[in-house]
């Protein structure tokens, strides 16, 4: 879905970036509105971070804020995880996501984010500011991360992470939807604090030079970075003995996620081979018995001994999988930086010790 819906907007690109550029136009206003203090903001008493991305489509943003969310955990800290919980209905208003939620009260990744981040809170609400407030007359966090929060401009930040991909840096620059997967135009890029690009190892020698062009002027630092895969783990809510997939067994993947590409790489790349089929759904689809029917119905066709999938579909597919489906556990790996000093962690570090006092 994700990339017919690309190559149809690069095909009509022509037609529709005046559209895009007027949109932009728009969202440039909005922003110097809330800089200007004419639109409402509001500044938390603790150090706030944003993750997010210019683009819609995934990026990383789940996985870093959670590797975030992990650092600050084992300095002591209490993070607490601001996130408008896509596609959530949940109860009340800034809702205090645990890990027995039903996904469609929480959202798929403020359900991961909470069940692999026990001692840290995640609050469910599109209305952020909200949410903020009640956390720290509630909860007493001393850091707030925001979960794909770039254009959430109501709530101030102190640190701007902006995720990119190398398509961002490339064909994708500057194209505002509805032309292209910008949410805003290239302006809003002077917000950031720091940029990191979801790349391999191979792609980082060219992207430098695009770094330096596309980037340069903003004198931010631009580091690279790439999920790594660390394990399998069981999906079923049963109780089984079962052990997961040795590298190089057959499966088959489902993923709902903006970069199925991404998943198809980081899969084969952890089994040792490609899968047999990968079932792709739109981003946060819910599953269904019916969806499991075609999972397990595809599994059995192609003499798969498993099926893998994300961590963020692990919890919807939950309900209905058996002891076959597995989810790829995966980690934030930090690569060379292309522009700037020294790497992200060290950069983090220096940043965290600067508004948390960490050591």
């Amino acid at each position: 879905m994700q990339r017919t819906l690309l190559r149809l907007q690069a095909a009509l690109s022509p037609l529709l970036a005046p559209l895009g550029w007027a949109y932009a136009a728009v969202l440039r206003q909005r922003e110097r509105a809330y800089a200007a203090g004419s639109r409402d903001s509001w500044q938390p008493p603790i150090p706030c971070i944003s993750v997010g991305n210019i683009a819609w489509g995934g990026t990383g943003k789940t996985p870093l804020t959670a590797w975030l969310a992990q650092r600050a955990l084992d300095a002591g800290r209490t993070p607490c995880i601001l996130t408008r919980g896509y596609n959530a209905v949940p109860p009340g208003p800034h809702y205090l996501a645990s890990p027995d939620n039903l996904p469609m009260h929480v959202g798929d990744e403020p359900l991961m984010l909470c069940r692999a981040l026990p001692g840290a809170r995640v609050v469910v609400d599109p209305d952020r500011t909200r949410a903020g407030q009640w956390a720290i007359e509630t909860l007493r966090p001393d850091l707030f991360l925001l979960d794909d929060g770039f254009s959430h401009l109501a709530v101030r930040r102190d640190l701007d992470l902006v995720l990119l991909t190398p398509d961002d840096l490339g064909c994708n620059w500057n194209r505002p939807i509805p032309a292209g997967p910008w949410r805003e135009g290239q302006a809003a890029l002077e917000r950031a604090t720091a940029f990191l690009v979801r790349c391999t190892e191979d792609e980082v020698p060219t992207l430098g030079p695009l770094a330096q062009r596309r980037l340069g002027v903003l004198n931010k630092p631009v580091f690279t970075f790439t999920l790594l895969p660390q394990g399998l783990a069981p999906v079923s809510l049963r109780r089984s003995e079962t052990l997961p997939p040795a590298p190089g067994a057959r499966y088959i993947l489902a993923s709902a996620t903006g970069n199925p590409g991404s998943v198809y790489a980081t899969a084969t790349s952890y089994m040792g081979r490609e899968p047999m089929k990968h079932l792709v759904f739109p981003d946060h689809h819910v599953f269904s018995s019916a969806d499991w029917l075609n999972i397990s119905v595809s599994a059995r066709s192609w003499e798969a001994a498993a099926v893998l999938c994300t961590e963020k579909d692990a919890a919807k597919l939950a309900p209905f999988a058996d002891e076959t489906v597995w989810a790829l556990t995966v980690t934030p790996a930090f690569g060379p930086a292309l522009l700037g000093q020294g790497d992200f962690i060290t950069w983090w570090d220096g940043q965290a010790k600067r508004l948390l006092r960490l050591e």
